[in-house]
């Protein structure tokens, strides 16, 4: 394994939380760090296609973190969120709690799932049960066909659903979580699924104070990148964004946070 990305997320001095140290007297100087580890063979392989395209691999940095490190300072996420990337193989949750990522969760279940059970159920190619899951998702599937795809595709609704339940709660650690949930991904169109995150019973299941408000980002949320072409559209775009958002802070590294974050992690030998 080894250590692919590192981040400050907060800092305390006397566990008082300041955004620049500099400045400040006190007895106490404490970092909350993310880190997030990965295999030595993945890493191999992603240095193998960057070799190939002839780039030069700059930095790894896990989507989850790169999904909430920008939205936290687009969506108007003060008191936190939580953020949910249903994507093609797996689905993301990252927990912001004022300003800082605490902990990231990721469960192998996403969009292709959901594909797989129709094709199976209808006896349909895989491509044929994408394009019927994209028209239902769009909504143009009415009366009895919509009622028999909502059938199929219960039961791993369901599934999907518990294992948000399931992740968020070891998230929560027993703490109050923020009231806002944010979905995105390609993942996050299935209107089912946001159906069950609507109609969960989260103060009573979950420590939330009141009922989160359930939201899918769309590209025009994010204000730090701009599109003046009109090319990014919908939720799955929002990844993407985020990862592009994360080599604009690239350029701003070189302060005192991320100088104290080398030290730690040099002083760790990891």
């Amino acid at each position: 394994m080894r250590l692919t990305n590192a981040a400050v997320i907060s800092v305390r001095i006397d566990g008082q939380t300041v955004a620049n140290p500099v400045g400040f007297r006190g007895r106490h100087f404490t970092l909350t760090l993310f880190s997030a580890f990965a295999p030595l063979m993945q890493l191999g392989a992603l240095e193998t296609v960057a070799q190939g395209l002839d780039l030069t691999l700059v930095t790894i940095v896990a989507e989850p973190y790169a999904l909430a490190r920008c939205l936290s300072t687009n969506a108007g996420t003060d008191s936190g969120a939580i953020f949910i990337d249903i994507g093609g193989g797996t689905t993301d949750i990252a927990l912001v709690r004022q300003g800082g990522i605490e902990e990231t969760r990721m469960f192998a279940l996403g969009g292709r799932t959901f594909t797989r059970r129709l094709a199976t159920n209808k006896g349909i190619s895989v491509k044929e049960a994408e394009k019927l899951k994209l028209s239902y998702s769009s909504g143009n599937v009415k009366g009895a066909d919509r009622d028999e795809i909502h059938s199929i595709l219960a039961p791993e609704c369901q599934t999907w659903m518990d294992s948000i339940e399931l992740l968020i709660e070891e998230l929560s650690k027993g703490e109050l979580l923020p009231p806002a949930i944010y979905t995105v991904g390609g993942g996050s169109v299935l209107p089912d699924l946001r159906q069950k995150l609507e109609s969960f019973p989260w103060t009573e299941r979950l420590p939330f104070a009141r009922q989160p408000i359930i939201q899918t980002v769309q590209p025009e949320m994010v204000t730090s990148i701009t599109d003046p072409h009109g090319m990014l559209k919908n939720a799955q775009d929002i990844t993407p964004m985020a990862l592009a958002y994360q080599a604009i802070e690239l350029q701003n590294e070189n302060n005192v946070l991320e100088r104290a974050l080398y030290r730690v992690i040099h002083n760790m030998h990891i």
